[in-house]
């Protein structure tokens, strides 16, 4: 995989006088062409037939010589960005910006290989996309900033994501020219009886990767960190999150877009910084949330069912200590909490996999010559 980004850009910045507040702007304006070469090595479908006389139902699939296969592919996008920055008093900060990003696909779903397999009408296949486009987002964000002690801050903002062109596991329905599906011609290769779909091609359910759809996403995210006595201190934030793009789990339509990864989450952290010691404790709480389409146990003919990944709470802790300037020792427990990793289906009830990665305890030392 090569890829190659020409991206010129003009940054202009300037600062308004506005009344006794003072405006910061900055405006970006960037032009980014890309060139994709794109490869891979994969054996191509030659021959499909029936596995013996002893199942009826199973095929065995022929291939051909390992194939290097190269593809070339290009693209460009205006990616422009105004940011502005309202100082309404050298501790207050209003901020709002807007700006057009874009995600280049995930390398290891463009590699151009295909693997067949299935049995009798359960023809299934995988593959990865290499017409898998980049997905764009329109982003707004308005947020404001208080910086009421030093250390002490409030700060708070709301956004909204337009997203296009979100990669999304899929089912489509491929075929490969020349391969002819056996069943409705002869049974178990004993029979003779044939149908009407004698002759026509095997039709294969592929899992891959589209650019299934857009969506919108909005939410909040809100921090408070405070400095206590004697170097203690806390710190609070959380977020919340919001689609359209949402899986229907009472639909029964196959291959629904939705946008994956999106979880509230809220974090509570305690700390001290003082003589040489840091001390570090954190409670982190993550939503459950869509992780990703297409389940491990499911099969392609059904279409990408859901994987929810289960609510956890998680309780950290870390400390350092600088024995001198050169020499440091330090203790961190993750996990205390045993928090078990658990993605579902459709509804909670349907458990899909359960890891116990449990706690884990680390002590070192660390040396700077």
């Amino acid at each position: 995989m090569d890829r190659t980004n020409y991206s010129p850009y003009v940054v202009t910045t300037h600062d308004f006088d506005l009344g006794g507040m003072t405006l910061n702007t900055r405006l970006g304006l960037r032009w980014q062409k890309t060139n994709e070469e794109i490869a891979g090595i994969a054996a191509p479908l030659t021959s499909m037939g029936w596995e013996g006389a002893g199942d009826p139902t199973a095929y065995k699939f022929g291939t051909g010589t390992n194939t290097w296969t190269v593809i070339h592919k290009s693209y460009s996008y205006f990616l422009p960005a105004l940011d502005l920055n309202l100082m309404v008093t050298p501790n207050v900060k209003v901020r709002f910006d807007v700006s057009r990003t874009e995600s280049a696909p995930p390398n290891g779903s463009l590699i151009p290989n295909t693997t067949y397999g299935g049995r009798v009408n359960a023809l299934g296949a995988t593959g990865d996309n290499p017409d898998l486009m980049p997905y764009t987002s329109d982003n707004f964000l308005l947020g404001a900033e208080w910086y009421y002690a030093p250390n002490d801050y409030l700060s708070g903002e709301a956004f909204f994501k337009d997203v296009k062109n979100f990669p999304t596991s899929n089912v489509v329905n491929i075929t490969v020219p020349g391969i002819i599906d056996p069943a409705p011609c002869s049974y178990s290769g004993t029979a003779t009886f044939t149908d009407s779909n004698c002759g026509k091609p095997a039709v294969f359910a592929e899992s891959t990767v589209t650019n299934a759809g857009k969506a919108d996403v909005d939410g909040v995210e809100a921090t408070w960190q405070q400095m206590l006595w004697l170097g203690f201190g806390f710190q609070i934030n959380g977020t919340y999150v919001h689609t359209n793009g949402n899986f229907n789990n009472y639909s029964t339509t196959s291959n629904q877009f939705a946008v994956t990864g999106l979880g509230n989450s809220a974090n509570f952290i305690a700390f001290y910084q003082a003589h040489g010691l840091e001390a570090r404790l954190a409670v982190q709480w993550q939503g459950n949330q869509l992780l990703t389409l297409g389940q491990e146990q499911g099969g392609a003919a059904f279409g990408n069912e859901p994987v929810y990944l289960a609510a956890t709470t998680n309780l950290d802790f870390s400390t350092q200590y600088d024995v001198t300037k050169y020499l440091q020792v330090y203790f961190d427990a993750t996990n205390l909490t045993d928090a078990i990793y658990h993605t579902y289906g459709r509804f909670s009830n349907q458990t899909l996999n359960l890891v116990n990665y449990g706690r884990n305890f680390e002590l070192g030392v660390r040396a700077k010559f």
